[in-house]
């Protein structure tokens, strides 16, 4: 499932590759090594976007959930 408007994308994922070791071990499966991951994403698409975890599998949520926010201002130039 997922949420968007004009500046927000709201998406979630059910199926952790690493399931049973996020359970283990969120501290370091979670916290670093998906962390990474998607800061790597946010880097990759540029400095106009943000990023945060809202939910965890490993953590104890049914499902991990993400926001990634646009940053440029509605109606800014892209040049």
């Amino acid at each position: 499932g997922g949420f968007h408007s004009e500046n927000e994308l709201i998406f979630q994922e059910r199926n952790c590759l690493f399931f049973e070791l996020a359970k283990r071990s969120p501290d370091l499966i979670c916290d670093v090594l998906d962390k990474g991951f998607h800061e790597g994403v946010l880097r990759a698409l540029g400095p106009d976007f943000e990023g945060e975890r809202l939910n965890c599998i490993g953590h104890g949520d049914p499902y991990c959930r993400y926001k990634i926010l646009w940053t440029r201002p509605s109606g800014a130039d892209s040049t």
